[in-house]
């Protein structure tokens, strides 16, 4: 029979706590639009959608046929990650 190995206690540094926190806060982001695809299909707009890395997550469910997005701020960033992942960009007026 083995013995199992007790701690006390689990000893992590700051830079690790700071580092699994992080992972965390994208995982949630990356969850919260896999949540959203079983919900989603045909022509999507994805408002605010920051770098469009979501858009692209969205964008792979296969009931999705076209993804446009809306991102006023630093649009030519995003056109240029929207066109290497593939993704259709409109600009909607506020």
């Amino acid at each position: 029979m083995m013995k199992k190995k007790e701690m006390e206690r689990i000893v992590i540094d700051k830079e690790n706590i700071d580092a699994i926190e992080e992972d965390i806060i994208i995982r949630r982001g990356i969850e919260r639009y896999m949540y959203v695809r079983q919900f989603v299909y045909g022509n999507v707009l994805d408002i605010a959608c920051g770098g469009g890395d979501g858009s692209y997550l969205i964008s792979k469910n296969p009931d999705v046929k076209k993804i446009t997005a809306n991102r006023p701020l630093q649009m030519p960033t995003s056109i240029s990650k929207g066109r290497i992942l593939s993704l259709s960009w409109v600009l909607l007026k506020q």
